[in-house]
């Protein structure tokens, strides 16, 4: 309904739907602008900003060497790699020598039983002895003072 309606004015505005036309725009036109220029307003200051950041970004790497920042760092880590290479290696030997140590401990552990135990045998021994001895000079008779 309202559409006829509409279509029924406009055939009485000279022009019909030019002038319609005309006058939207001659209405929308400054509202259309208005937010397209607040739009670019906020583009440039985030512009701005990413560029100050791209500016403090540039400053934190550039070098003051000839060499730049990347090739720099590939040869920092590959020495990095290298050293750590070394440390492995050096790491590997320790761990076999003391693999080769708890070896030899647990050797003279053994050795130290081995004598322990002749040593307990030795003086069973020895107290067998004594005693046999002692025996002996109970049993025979002394011959001169003393």
């Amino acid at each position: 309904m309202l559409i006829l309606a509409l279509a029924h004015a406009i055939r009485d505005i000279p022009n019909g739907w030019a002038t319609l036309g005309a006058a939207v725009v001659d209405v929308t036109g400054p509202v259309c602008f208005g937010i397209v220029a607040a739009l670019m307003g906020w583009v440039l200051r985030r512009l701005k900003k990413v560029q100050g950041h791209a500016a403090a970004a540039e400053a934190g790497v550039t070098n003051s060497h000839e060499k730049n920042l990347r090739d720099d760092l590939d040869g920092k880590q590959d020495e990095t790699r290298s050293l750590l290479t070394a440390a492995l290696d050096k790491l590997s030997q320790i761990q076999r020598i003391q693999v080769d140590q708890g070896r030899d401990i647990g050797g003279i552990r053994q050795e130290l039983r081995t004598l322990h135990a002749n040593d307990e045998l030795h003086n069973r021994e020895q107290g067998r002895l004594r005693e046999h001895i002692d025996e002996i000079e109970r049993t025979i008779p002394k011959t001169h003072p003393g």
